[in-house]
């Protein structure tokens, strides 16, 4: 497989993974930025072949934005939510364990749409401190269903996924 014929795409993995690199960096040394900068060439073009040879296709929608506030409420209000958790349990007490919910992701015909849509909405329902996706099934015609757990409830963010 060429690289040439995928630039792009390589040069934003390139760039994603490099910031992130540098974003957990604690001091910026030549040697270090060099370490990341190489690291990061060597895998965005392991995740280019992979992609390819998947045979993935990833389809985004604009109106999938709208998630995204929603998030931003689910991590301020879990946020406090955790932090009464965890003193909680250290003054003795034991523990809530949480609760299972399943969000019913509406049907996509589409069925790129449809995989990118429950990848995407798996990533912020877990990226939420207090819940974590650990199942996602597609169903029939892009009806995908994301199991998750919990502490509190579901959220603002699995309400807007439903919709």
């Amino acid at each position: 497989m060429a690289f040439k014929d995928h630039k792009m795409e390589l040069l934003a993995w390139w760039l994603l993974l490099f910031l992130l690199y540098l974003a957990l960096l604690s001091s910026f040394s030549l040697v270090e930025i060099g370490a990341g900068a190489a690291a990061a060439a060597s895998v965005s073009m392991v995740a280019v072949l992979a992609r390819r040879a998947e045979k993935m296709v990833f389809k985004i929608r604009l109106r999938w934005w709208r998630w995204l506030p929603a998030l931003l409420v689910d991590i301020a209000l879990d946020m406090p939510a955790l932090g009464l958790l965890l003193g909680r349990s250290a003054g003795g007490a034991t523990a809530e364990q949480g609760q299972v919910y399943h969000i019913n992701l509406p049907p996509e015909p589409d069925p790129h749409v449809a995989r990118t849509r429950r990848a995407l909405a798996a990533i912020l329902l877990s990226a939420a401190p207090g819940s974590y996706v650990f199942d996602s099934r597609g169903g029939e015609c892009g009806a995908d269903v994301l199991t998750i757990h919990c502490v509190g409830g579901h959220g603002r963010l699995a309400e807007a996924l439903e919709r």
